[in-house]
Formats: structure tokens, sequence, C-alpha cells
């Protein structure tokens, strides 16, 4: 495996595994490096590599990791050729004849809107009322 596949590997690893806490925390180390695919050993490392980032790490008193509450991750933000491309794929994706897609597009849309660019943000805007 190469070293930029490795690396990004690790970065998915590490947002995932900050999503992972926060939605169910309590997890052990154990627990984690099944779920990862991972050892235990790469766990405690990737812990210790976000506690150094300032995410609020602790060891919950009945046992596995959790974040501690309020802790959010810094918004995303898009490049004005990202926010065109969101924008058009769920207007498409709006006009599909599956509801559930439907609905998966306008969720997304509606969560990924705050990361728009100054000028996609009205864009954004004029686009959820037109649709």
């Amino acid at each position: 495996m190469k070293l930029a596949e490795r690396t990004r590997n690790r970065t998915e690893r590490l947002f995932a595994l900050i999503l992972l806490l926060q939605t169910r925390p309590g997890l052990t180390a154990r627990q984690l490096a099944e779920h990862f695919g991972v050892s235990r050993r790469t766990i405690f490392r990737d812990l210790r590599a976000l506690s150094e980032a300032n995410v609020p790490l602790t060891y919950a008193e009945g046992g596995g990791y959790e974040i501690l509450e309020g802790y959010q991750l810094p918004p995303l933000m898009f490049t004005a050729r990202e926010a065109a491309t969101l924008l058009i794929g769920t207007a498409f994706m709006k006009r599909q004849p599956d509801a559930s897609l439907r609905a998966d597009a306008t969720r997304s849309r509606s969560r990924s809107a705050p990361c728009y660019p100054g000028p996609f943000a009205n864009t954004s805007t004029a686009c959820r009322s037109a649709s």
C-alpha cells in the first residue's frame, strides 16, 4: 500500500472515528478495532492523534470511549466549482421518480448549504424556493 493511500485511509478512519463516537459513545478499543478492521494498537494511536488534535476524548465510567458533549467538527467549505456541482447534482436528483432519492437530495442540499461560498449561498436559497 502506498503512503498516500495509507494516509488517506487513516484520515478517513479518524474522521469516521469521531462520527462513530459521537453517535455511539461508550465503545471499547476492541469494539472500535473490530468496527474498522484494524488492531487495538492502531485504535490507541488514532485516539492519541485525535486527543493531540484537541478532540475532547474521555473514557466513560462504564467503559468505552466517548467525545464530550458539545464538540463539533469544524464546518466544511466548498470551492465555487464544488458548490456548483453539488447544486446541479441535487437539482438533478430532485427530478427523479424515486421519492427516496428526492428526499435524500433535499436533505443533502439543506445540510451542505451553510458550506457554500458567498455567491452560492444566495443561489442555494433561490434553488430551494424554485424546486
